[in-house]
């Protein structure tokens, strides 16, 4: 997650002055429905999509 948001950080404004870029995250299901096994990848996983709907 944190290895996600600086990428994204690090390119954000470039993107915002073209006015284009895409971020694509690729996160699992779990996101939606945590998954017990799965414990802190849950909330890492929940955590990055917050985090670029919160950009977007």
């Amino acid at each position: 997650m944190l290895t996600s948001i600086e990428m994204i950080k690090a390119v954000i404004d470039s993107m915002v002055g073209k006015k284009f870029g895409p971020v694509v995250n690729i996160t699992f299901g779990s996101v939606k429905s945590p998954i017990l096994e799965l414990g802190l990848s849950n909330g890492a996983r929940s955590g990055l999509t917050t985090f670029v709907a919160g950009i977007a």
